[in-house]
C-alpha cells in the first residue's frame, strides 16, 4: 500500500552498541579490512553535527555507513597498491582537493555565527516570510486492512484473498464495530501498522494511486471496498483529512534553523573575503590570463 521503508534487522546486528565495546572492537569487516569502534567514531567526529546525529539515531543508515567505509577503505588501498595516488594528474587533483578543504575548513573557523542564533521570534519571522515556499500536499489519517499475497500469487489466491477482505470489511463495517480492533487482528503488514491497523498521518503522494484513488472519494470514517495493490488488498478507513497548505512552523523549525544558520555563515564569509580585498585587493593582468588559459 505504502512506499514502505523495511528495517533489515541484519543490517542492525552489524553496528554493536558502542557502549558494550571498546575502541579496537570490529564494527564491520570484509576480510582483512576492517572498521573498529575507534575508526567508527573518528569518522563520524567529521561530519555535519545534523548528519552525525541522523546516523546516531538510525541504526540501519548506521550500518550503511558503516559497510561504505569499509568497501572504501578497500577500495583506497587497491589505489595505493598500484600507486595510482602518484600519478602526476591525479596528485595534482588530491592536493587541489586538499587545498580546497583546508580554505573552506579554515575560512568556516573564523566566521562562526552565534550558536545561540536566531532567537525564537527571528525563527517566527522567517518562517511568516518563507511559508508559501513550504506547502505540504494533503494528508490522510488511514486505518488499514492488509491482506498481502503471496509472491506470484495464482488465480485461485488472489480470489482467496479477495474474500479475507471483503469478509473483513463486513465485520469492520458492523454497527459499533472497532475497525483498528479488526484490524489488529487481520493485518499482515510488518512495520509501523503491525498490530494495530492505525498508520497515521500520510501524505497523498506517499499512496499507492489505486489507494489514493479510493480515500479521495471516502468520506471522514468511511471505509473502502476492497483495494488491490502490487501484493496486497486493503481495506482502508479515513480518520480525518488534512488539506494542502504550509508546513506547520513545529515540522519545519529545525529545518528553517538550519537554513539560517547557513546563510548566515555565508554571509560572515563574504564579508570576511571583502575585507582581506579592502586590505589588499587583487590585481589581474587580463593579457597574461588570457593567454594563460588557452
Amino acid at each position: 500500500m505504502l512506499k514502505e521503508f523495511a528495517v533489515a534487522m541484519a543490517l542492525v546486528a552489524a553496528v554493536p552498541a558502542f557502549a558494550q565495546s571498546n575502541d579496537q572492537t570490529v564494527v564491520a569487516e570484509r576480510g582483512d579490512q576492517k572498521l573498529t569502534v575507534a575508526g567508527l567514531r573518528g569518522a563520524l567526529a567529521v561530519l555535519d553535527p545534523e548528519a552525525r546525529q541522523k546516523l546516531l539515531a538510525d541504526p540501519v543508515a548506521l550500518a550503511g555507513f558503516a559497510r561504505d567505509r569499509v568497501i572504501g577503505e578497500a577500495i583506497l588501498d587497491e589505489a595505493k597498491s598500484v600507486k595510482f595516488d602518484q600519478k602526476p594528474e591525479i596528485k595534482a587533483r588530491l592536493d587541489e582537493a586538499r587545498d580546497s578543504a583546508l580554505v573552506t575548513n579554515y575560512l568556516a573557523s573564523l566566521t562562526q555565527a552565534d550558536p545561540k542564533w536566531p532567537s525564537a521570534a527571528e525563527v517566527d519571522a522567517a518562517y511568516e516570510a518563507n511559508k508559501s515556499h513550504m506547502q505540504l500536499p494533503a494528508q490522510y489519517h488511514l486505518a488499514d486492512i492488509a491482506i498481502v499475497l503471496p509472491p506470484g500469487a495464482t488465480a485461485a489466491q488472489d480470489a482467496e484473498a479477495l474474500h479475507r477482505a471483503q469478509d473483513a470489511r463486513r465485520k469492520a463495517t458492523q454497527p459499533n464495530a472497532d475497525f483498528v480492533a479488526v484490524a489488529s487482528g487481520l493485518t499482515e503488514l510488518t512495520g509501523p501498522a503491525k498490530g494495530h491497523g492505525d498508520i497515521g498521518w500520510l501524505r497523498e503522494d506517499a499512496l499507492q494511486p489505486p489507494v489514493h484513488a479510493a480515500v479521495a472519494k471516502l468520506a471522514q470514517g468511511g471505509v473502502s471496498e476492497p483495494i488491490r495493490t502490487t501484493d496486497s488488498y486493503h481495506v482502508v478507513k479515513l480518520l480525518g483529512t488534512r488539506p494542502a497548505g504550509p508546513a506547520p512552523e513545529d515540522d519545519v523549525r529545525a529545518q528553517l534553523v538550519q537554513a539560517m544558520r547557513q546563510q548566515r555563515a555565508q554571509a560572515l564569509s563574504r564579508s570576511y573575503i571583502e575585507g582581506l580585498l579592502k586590505k589588499q585587493p587583487v590585481v589581474v593582468n587580463d593579457a597574461v590570463l588570457a593567454g594563460a588559459a588557452k
